[in-house]
């Protein structure tokens, strides 16, 4: 009766392992995917920063960054589709374009 016993208890062993593991990578993947993603949104706002659309022309501006430009969506995701409220109202973003918003942070 006692003949297969180490095998089976060799099997239930490997299976726990295996289920550690599965879940260890699927741990560590999300976490990855998470990371980044965050990279990608800080690449995209240092991008925008030097897109010369949302620099105001105007050299007597203080605020040189104009929020109510608009730059191609598909090029910047991490712009803002819909406009700030206040300083955009009435202005409404052409078809594939996003404004560009706040000034995103420096470093």
């Amino acid at each position: 009766m006692k003949r297969g016993q180490g095998t089976f208890e060799y099997v239930l062993l490997l299976g726990g392992v295996l289920l550690i593991v599965v879940l260890a990578i699927v741990v560590l993947q999300n976490t990855a995917q998470q990371s980044f993603q965050g990279t990608g949104q800080q690449q995209c706002s240092a991008r925008l920063l030097t897109e010369l659309t949302c620099q105001n022309s105007n050299p007597s501006d203080a605020n040189r960054w104009n929020e109510c430009s608009q730059v191609n969506a598909t090029t910047y995701p991490c712009a803002p589709v819909v406009g700030p409220v206040a300083p955009c109202a009435g202005v409404a973003p052409a078809t594939g374009m996003a404004y560009c918003g706040t000034k995103p942070l420096s470093g």
